[in-house]
């Protein structure tokens, strides 16, 4: 199975989803979500996250696919998975790098990295971290890719053609969007951005809207703060 089978399963999964408005995404289903039990929400989570085992799943077979890509100046490279870590952090203590992390939110979060390099030169191409974190009450699902090289990558290229809006983080321009799923339960966010030269995206799966902008915030309006 290829890149753009994998990518199109993952897709399957989050359903036809197509920009809301505030007033659209109440309208879907936001204020039956804030009215439901705790029962209910239990419930929920329990059919995220088997869904999240799914996405993990496919997660777990895509480093081990290798591609040609032509990079932006027409020359051809060979990306290839080359290393699994627990995270953005133990690759940042590593290499002595300082690239943004999802690690870290909670107790309840499982993360795993993959690292992409460039055959022909060795130089790190990309990374993919992914995070899972389930509690009682709450669910999220996030895929973060970091470009560390002028290479092309079609799922952040997918990601990127989705957001149609934009908001300021901090000092960051971030272009994102976001949309309800009513068979899923939960939001499915996308937002692509530039930090310190570094271009980021996410796709980011929860119960609320605002777990998403909370994420932003924690990835760039705290760290910018403290600059």
């Amino acid at each position: 199975m290829d890149n753009l089978e994998m990518e199109q399963k993952v897709k399957d999964l989050a359903g036809d989803l197509g920009y809301q408005t505030d007033r659209d995404l109440g309208a879907a289903g936001l204020d039956q979500l804030r009215r439901a039990g705790r029962v209910r929400k239990r419930c929920r989570v329990l059919a995220v996250a088997c869904a999240a085992v799914v996405l993990v799943g496919a997660g777990i077979l895509l480093p081990l696919i290798q591609y040609r890509d032509t990079g932006y100046h027409g020359q051809e490279l060979t990306v290839e998975f080359t290393a699994e870590m627990s995270s953005v952090t133990e690759f940042n203590e590593t290499y002595q790098t300082n690239y943004l992390t999802l690690s870290g939110k909670s107790e309840m979060e499982q993360t795993q990295l993959f690292v992409y390099e460039i055959l022909e030169n060795g130089e790190f191409a990309y990374l993919e971290e992914n995070s899972t974190a389930v509690t009682e009450l709450s669910y999220s699902y996030a895929k973060f890719i970091i470009r560390l090289a002028e290479v092309n990558i079609q799922t952040m290229k997918d990601w990127k053609e989705k957001c149609d809006q934009s908001i300021q983080v901090g000092k960051t321009d971030v272009s994102f969007s976001q949309a309800y799923s009513e068979s899923d339960g939960n939001y499915i966010s996308y937002a692509n951005w530039v930090y310190d030269g570094v271009e980021y995206a996410l796709q980011y799966s929860s119960l609320t809207e605002q777990d998403f902008f909370d994420e932003l915030n924690r990835l760039l309006g705290q760290v910018e703060a403290s600059a």
